[in-house]
């Protein structure tokens, strides 16, 4: 009987070992030491199980969807205007009334006498349509180009993997707090840092997506209708230079000939000059004996 008491204590003893072992530690029994592995003094990188990875996702569920599309739109539209300060001046007005800004203008007068500007409107997504549909009618178009570019996958996929990292930096901190000698909390605080790097750059990014996303932008190309008769006339300094211009020409082309046919004169006139000379003595030997 004792023998068999004893048997069935054992059995409760060993079953009780397996449930302790099976249990699984929280979050916040984890310390550094469960990141490091080898001995006191190496320096392998802290990681924070995959598992976190998988916490973000669930904590975040509105990381991996998005509502609607993101897409950023632009266009390029060239007018032909007979009003030009009047136009000027609407486009400015187009973009208060959309909700939208002017972001900058650049505007002149070339040698034509027709003026030009270029305009670059910032106007909200939903009122692109409309401000097209209005700048179209301003002047006559002479070109025009629209883009919509779809930024849905990168942007989601940035939303993620800010909630994530963000996570990541949270079980880091908890990470912190149990941290009992310097090296650890160095090492943590390395690791922190550079996920807090990683964080700030990719919100810079989706900062910037959001304002193409909800502000369009809109360049616009003005220019007057050349005038008539513009380049009609007789300009006497321009026929003078032009004159002055093909003399130094025919000058030069001179020049170039005259140094191409040295040699051959140089040559040509050692020649004639052997010619002559033993022509005179020819002539000098026979004048003694016609005598």
């Amino acid at each position: 009987m004792r023998s068999r008491v004893l048997g069935i204590l054992t059995l409760l003893g060993v079953l009780i070992c397996s449930c302790g072992c099976l249990s699984v530690p929280s979050a916040g029994d984890f310390s550094v030491s469960d990141f490091s592995t080898g001995t006191a003094g190496s320096s392998q990188e802290i990681a924070v199980p995959a598992a976190y990875d998988r916490k973000a996702a669930e904590a975040f569920p509105g990381a991996g969807s998005a509502s609607d599309a993101k897409i950023i739109r632009t266009a390029t539209v060239s007018l032909e205007v007979s009003d030009f300060e009047g136009v000027l001046e609407d486009l400015e007005s187009i973009g208060a009334r959309q909700g939208g800004y002017v972001s900058s203008t650049n505007a002149g007068v070339p040698g034509t006498g027709s003026a030009y500007a270029t305009v670059i409107l910032r106007i909200p997504a939903d009122g692109f349509d409309a401000a097209m549909d209005h700048i179209r009618t301003l002047g006559t178009v002479r070109s025009q180009t629209v883009n919509a570019q779809e930024v849905t996958e990168e942007y989601v996929d940035l939303q993620a993997r800010l909630a994530a990292l963000e996570h990541q930096y949270e079980q880091y901190s908890r990470i912190m707090e149990t941290a009992e000698t310097v090296e650890d909390i160095l090492r943590v605080q390395v690791e922190m840092e550079r996920v807090q790097v990683e964080i700030e750059r990719i919100t810079g990014r989706l900062r910037y997506f959001d304002n193409r996303i909800d502000l369009a932008t809109i360049t616009v190309s003005l220019r007057e209708p050349t005038p008539v008769g513009t380049g009609i006339g007789h300009d006497f300094a321009a026929v003078f230079n032009a004159a002055i211009e093909a003399f130094l020409f025919t000058v030069d082309a001179i020049i170039i000939v005259f140094f191409l046919l040295l040699p051959l004169i140089l040559v040509g006139g050692g020649l004639y000059g052997v010619y002559r000379f033993r022509k005179r003595k020819k002539n000098g030997k026979n004048e003694p004996g016609e005598q």
